[in-house]
């Protein structure tokens, strides 16, 4: 399996604003690289709080794709916590799949209404390699990660991401309590190799591998 993450990143790293958590910090193009990314995933993977910004199915657009279907969303969250009321469930396009722990079990099956697979993975925390394992029995062989930061760490700590593609944008967004590209509580140290370097106007494009990363 293939596990590959594409996100946008301010000149100090953050990847959102939380006060307005739907701006993009990408051009146009960025967001037509994004939907080209996307054409290599069988499922998008990404964090509640990412759901919560952008609460709509993550898709590519039909004419950049030549897909019979659209990739899976899959959703973690430890708490269970999602809103039933989201577009996100009612778009029939995609398949949805929720990540929750035992705790949060009850609390994502009745914000799914039976409009996704829901999988324990965790007692109170998520257990990425659970995660992933999942995904390679129910047959996913490519799957991207579209943030948040601490979707991001937890899957990074495991050494289970494989790729980066990091956009660079010329902004500086600040605040200490903004999201970045990886957070969670513990430093990481990880190395990555740079395949790609690419600058289009102001903006900066980069394709790492991960060093040391495991293969599910």
């Amino acid at each position: 399996m293939r596990v590959f993450s594409n996100l946008a990143i301010s000149l100090d790293g953050k990847i959102a604003d939380a006060n307005l958590p739907s701006k993009a910090l990408g051009t146009p193009f960025d967001r037509q690289m994004m939907q080209k990314i996307r054409q290599d995933a069988d499922l998008i993977l990404v964090g509640a709080g990412t759901l919560r910004a952008h609460p709509r199915a993550m898709k590519i657009k039909k004419k950049l794709s030549s897909k019979k279907a659209q990739p899976t969303n899959a959703v973690v969250t430890a708490s269970g916590i999602l809103d039933s009321r989201w577009p996100f469930w009612s778009d029939d396009s995609v398949i949805r799949i929720i990540f929750t722990t035992s705790e949060g079990m009850s609390r994502a099956l009745e914000s799914c209404q039976d409009r996704a697979l829901v999988f324990d993975v965790g007692e109170e925390k998520i257990n990425f390699k659970k995660v992933f394992q999942k995904l390679k029995e129910l047959n996913y062989k490519s799957v991207l990660v579209e943030g948040g930061g601490e979707l991001m760490a937890g899957i990074i700590a495991e050494d289970l991401l494989h790729e980066l593609y990091v956009t660079l944008t010329p902004r500086i967004v600040g605040g200490r309590s903004n999201p970045s590209l990886v957070g969670g509580a513990a430093a990481l140290w990880k190395n990555l190799e740079l395949l790609k370097l690419k600058r289009v106007k102001d903006e900066m494009y980069f394709h790492y591998k991960m060093k040391g990363s495991k293969r599910v």
